[in-house]
């Protein structure tokens, strides 16, 4: 079935990285991605969803993309593009979905210097993580990027830039089939 831009709805279990729009995209790309829900059929029960900001870092992708979607026909009706703020959320979002797409698990890895890595090895456990770094002092995991960032957020505080690692920072380096490690900075 077609949506209102002529394309085909994507169910969320169907989404890949070159569907969600890139961090940079401008607005018309983010209504593109967000018509592609099809919200009669994949619409939440009981989801007191009306906007981004009402995601937060347990949302499931259904959620997420409800609330893009909410955003998409708010200001579609409207007829203008939202402020700063909503764009910024909305892009938070695309990141945490960017995230939630990916089944890839990685350890994180705690060194006595202070330094904490997160490394993509996800078949080895802690005895072997042991072994290759010199002052290892414990490691978590094997975790999804999601199960990080949930992580962090209990651990630290519900906004990313308080992190180790941002949102985009994990999205970044799961979207990556390059990258094996990454140290927080």
């Amino acid at each position: 079935m077609n949506n209102v831009h002529g394309d085909h709805f994507i169910a969320s279990d169907q989404l890949t990285s070159d569907s969600i729009p890139a961090r940079a995209t401008n607005w018309g790309a983010v209504t593109r991605f967000a018509a592609t829900f099809d919200a009669r059929s994949e619409l939440p029960a009981g989801a007191g969803i009306s906007g981004v900001a009402d995601i937060g870092h347990a949302s499931s992708i259904p959620e997420m993309r409800l609330a893009i979607y909410c955003e998409w026909r708010r200001y579609n009706h409207r007829g203008y593009e939202p402020e700063s703020s909503t764009i910024q959320q909305t892009q938070y979002v695309l990141d945490q979905i960017r995230l939630a797409i990916h089944p890839e698990k990685a350890h994180l890895v705690f060194l006595r210097s202070g330094n904490l890595l997160i490394v993509k090895r996800p078949n080895v456990d802690w005895r072997q993580l042991q072994d290759d770094y010199e002052d290892f002092m414990t490691s978590l995991g094997p975790w999804t990027a999601t199960e990080i960032a949930s992580y962090f957020s209990d651990d630290y505080t519900d906004d990313d830039n308080a992190w180790p690692f941002s949102i985009q920072v994990l999205s970044d380096f799961f979207s990556s089939p390059d990258k094996t490690e990454i140290a927080a900075k």
